[in-house]
């Protein structure tokens, strides 16, 4: 019987090592748990054809939007763990969780970490059709005048742009009348309409409207000036220095991936982020390169889930679940 057992094992574990030296083998889909439009939907697309090329077989990107992100995680982590269902990653539903009252997924023990992808800065900028603030300090001052007459966009409940608007609002003792959106492409029209007076978005979304002047920018959630905006004040020079962030993307896939598959992912992304093509259409929609072994990734994401809970913590928002 133990001779039967260890032979049973041993034909496993040669079967799951053949399926893993021929994976992948049929269509790789990468979700996207955002509407189209938005920097995650744009850098999956972007990185879909290449990563296509590399494996020699279909990638397709997938919107599964709805719950604030939260629907297409789910999707994820019900998915088999074989490589062929993967998730580029924001920060928000994947380290945001104590926002919900529930999830259906825990996020450290449902997910393989693949590869950091890259990240992008947050500018707070308002509406040129309103005519309240061109400044913080502005706007800081309209608020308190008109406590809840400020609408401000929420692009995703429990993102790093809304965490940082929140975190804002606390420090600045003020209350904007915040109106959440289901993804950052879907914030841009009510905007620029004047609909939602001002946003905390990723610059990618933004710089264009910036040039032609329909938003202005207020401040820079950044360590330093960004070269893109050189005269927009960082957060921190106006008096505000934990309003500093960078919105992150990451491929995962669902817990128990083969370490064979994982590493062939991650060989495969990093090679394409080290391409000067790739690099050039990253940086044309304002993200960074961010390039990350397995190990490396799955430990950024849980120190963010730490960082990200005391924000909730301290904030006491609260998500739509």
């Amino acid at each position: 019987m133990k001779l039967a057992s260890l032979l049973l094992a041993a034909a496993l574990a040669a079967f799951g090592a053949a399926a893993q030296a021929q994976y992948p083998d049929r269509p790789v889909r990468i979700l996207v748990a955002y509407p189209p439009g938005g920097v995650v939907d744009i850098l999956a697309r972007i990185l879909a054809a290449p990563l296509q090329g590399a494996l020699k077989q279909p990638v397709i990107v997938e919107n599964r939007a709805g719950a604030g992100g939260v629907l297409g995680h789910g999707v994820l982590t019900k998915s088999p763990p074989d490589g062929y269902t993967l998730l580029l990653a924001a920060a928000g539903p994947l380290v945001s969780t104590k926002l919900y009252k529930e999830v259906p997924y825990d996020p450290v023990k449902d997910y393989s970490a693949i590869s950091m992808v890259g990240e992008t800065n947050i500018v707070f900028v308002v509406s040129d059709a309103y005519k309240g603030a061109r400044s913080l300090a502005d706007l800081v001052k309209e608020a308190k005048a008109n406590p809840g007459k400020v609408n401000l966009s929420i692009n995703v409940v429990g993102s790093m742009h809304h965490l940082m608007a929140e975190l804002f609002m606390l420090r600045a003792g003020i209350k904007l009348n915040a109106i959440p959106y289901k993804g950052a492409g879907q914030v841009l029209p009510d905007l620029l309409s004047g609909v939602v007076h001002v946003n905390m978005e990723s610059l990618p979304l933004v710089a264009p409207h910036i040039k032609t002047g329909r938003l202005h920018p207020l401040a820079a959630a950044s360590g330093k000036r960004l070269e893109a905006l050189p005269d927009t004040p960082t957060f921190a020079e106006l008096g505000y220095a934990e309003i500093n962030a960078s919105p992150w993307y990451a491929f995962v896939g669902p817990a128990g991936m083969p370490e064979a598959v994982v590493a062939r992912l991650n060989r495969e992304i990093n090679a394409l982020l080290a391409d000067p093509g790739i690099q050039a259409q990253f940086a044309k929609h304002g993200a960074n390169i961010v390039r990350t072994s397995p190990q490396e990734t799955a430990k950024f994401i849980h120190a963010e889930i730490a960082r990200v809970g005391r924000i909730i913590d301290e904030t006491g928002i609260k998500g739509g679940q």
